[in-house]
């Protein structure tokens, strides 16, 4: 066996990790990381901004937001949630009653159909938040 042959999945596998590693990193690098208490007291500091924020979601008919806590969910205080705009329903139904961590583009011009703060759109992840939803 030449040595050749034992080089390339060698470095075809250092080569991918790479590439995923930077690409990886790069989305990172652009989402500012800001509590969602932030975003809602000076909406215009976020304008138009890839932002990484926590919050407690409800998915629900003409309801998709994030919320500041689960008490202002409960009251549907929306001026305490983003709308979270052009969302698949069905992908993230699952997450309704949770605390998320979302990436998304925020944007205070558009404030959806029950006048929330702002909208995420562009949402490049949602994921549950544990360390939340287990107190």
């Amino acid at each position: 066996m030449s040595s050749r042959s034992i080089n390339h999945p060698a470095i075809a596998v250092l080569l991918l990790f790479f590439i995923f590693n930077s690409v990886f990193a790069e989305n990172l690098a652009v989402a500012e990381s800001v509590p969602m208490v932030r975003i809602l007291s000076n909406p215009q500091d976020f304008e138009g901004k890839t932002v990484m924020t926590i919050g407690y979601a409800v998915v629900e008919f003409e309801n998709c937001a994030i919320f500041l806590s689960k008490e202002h969910a409960k009251v549907k205080d929306n001026l305490s949630s983003v709308w979270l705009a052009d969302s698949d329903f069905e992908k993230i139904k699952s997450f309704s009653g949770k605390w998320v961590l979302l990436v998304g583009k925020f944007s205070m011009k558009r404030i959806g159909i029950n006048d929330y703060c702002g909208e995420f759109s562009s949402i490049r992840s949602i994921d549950e938040w544990p360390s939340k939803n287990n107190e």
